[in-house]
C-alpha cells in the first residue's frame, strides 16, 4: 500500500498517523520485497527464496555503505526517480541492519535449509527483538531516548512482522535438526 501511496503522491497513506513521519520508500520496498522472499523460502522455492534474500542484503548494505562511508547517494530518488524530490526521507541504519539480517537469514536457508535454520532463527529473532522494542518504546513516548533505532513506529511494526515471519518460514526445520535420524531396524 506505500509503494502505491508514494507512487500517486497520497501522503495520507504514507503514514500511520499525521504525527509520524512517513515511511521511507525504500523501507516499503524492502518490505514488500521480504515479504515475498518468506513465502518463497516457507513454499520451498529456494532458488527464488535466495535471488530475494540478496536483493534484501544489497539494499540493506547500501544505505549502511551510504551512511557509513558519508556517500550522498539518495537511494529514494534513485527508486523513484525524482517523484520525492521535495521531501528527503531516508532509512535508518537500524533498518539498513534489519535487511541485511534479514538477508542472511534468507539466504543461510536457501542455501542449505537444515544448517541455515539457525542462522535464521537467530537474524529473525534479532530483528524482531529490536524493531519490537522500537516499536513499544515508541508507545511509551520515549522515541528521543531510544539510541538503537530512528524509525517511525509503522517501520519498526513492519519490521518485527518481517522478523517474526522469517523465524516461522522456518516451518519446523529446527524440529527436524534436533531430532535423532531415524534408527534403522535389524
Amino acid at each position: 500500500i506505500v509503494v502505491v501511496a508514494w507512487l500517486t503522491r497520497n501522503d495520507a497513506l504514507t503514514r500511520v498517523h499525521h504525527l509520524f513521519p512517513p515511511m521511507p520508500y525504500s523501507v516499503a520496498i524492502g518490505l514488500l520485497i521480504c515479504g515475498v522472499g518468506l513465502m518463497a523460502s516457507a513454499g520451498g522455492w529456494r532458488r527464488l527464496a535466495g535471488a530475494i534474500a540478496c536483493v534484501v542484503l544489497m539494499l540493506g548494505l547500501a544505505t549502511l555503505v551510504e551512511d557509513g562511508l558519508g556517500v550522498n547517494w539518495n537511494l529514494h530518488r534513485t527508486l523513484l526517480n525524482g517523484l520525492v524530490d521535495d521531501f528527503a526521507v531516508g532509512m535508518a541504519p537500524s533498518s539498513a541492519l534489519s535487511f541485511v539480517l534479514v538477508g542472511v537469514g534468507l539466504l543461510a536457508v536457501a542455501l542449505h535449509p537444515l544448517r541455515g535454520s539457525l542462522v535464521c532463527a537467530i537474524c529473525g529473532t534479532t530483528v524482531a527483538a529490536q524493531s519490537g522494542v522500537a516499536f513499544l518504546w515508541y508507545g511509551f513516548g520515549f522515541e528521543g531516548f531510544y539510541v538503537v533505532t530512528d524509525n517511525a513506529p509503522h517501520v519498526s511494526a513492519g519490521l518485527a512482522v518481517v522478523g517474526i515471519g522469517l523465524v516461522a518460514s522456518l516451518g519446523g526445520h529446527p524440529a527436524r535438526v534436533l531430532a535423532r535420524p531415524p534408527v534403522a531396524e535389524l
